[in-house]
């Protein structure tokens, strides 16, 4: 599972999204086997802003499906 996040989203402070990532983690130390969360810095809610938009995350793992 991949979570992301834009640092600069206007609507949903990301501190909410680290926050559950780092609670999911504490109730399971292997969960990093199969869940990701990337900060994405410079990019606003669902996309746009200054920085890279990382919707194109799962082409690092090939083809899917």
């Amino acid at each position: 599972m991949i979570t992301w996040h834009g640092l600069a989203d206007e609507l949903m402070p990301p501190n909410g999204t680290s926050d559950h990532y780092a609670r999911a983690q504490h109730m399971n130390p292997d969960m990093r086997d199969f869940y990701q969360f990337i900060e994405a810095p410079g990019v606003g809610f669902c996309g746009g802003g200054n920085g890279p938009f990382p919707g194109n995350a799962l082409e690092a793992f090939g083809e899917v499906g």
